[in-house]
């Protein structure tokens, strides 16, 4: 699971000079879990 954290720290340090596949998966886990919670919040909106 991806914590607020490491979501911030990925926003202040993209690492363009360390692109693996380490840094790519969790971009993917932080687009995963962006999706995820929005997707939540907007099922909550709905059921209201």
């Amino acid at each position: 699971m991806v914590t607020k954290n490491q979501i911030i720290a990925n926003l202040k340090n993209p690492g363009f000079e360390n692109i693996s596949e380490d840094s790519l998966k969790n971009k993917i886990d932080i687009a995963v879990y962006i999706i995820n919670t929005s997707t939540i919040m907007i099922g909550h909106l709905i059921i209201r």
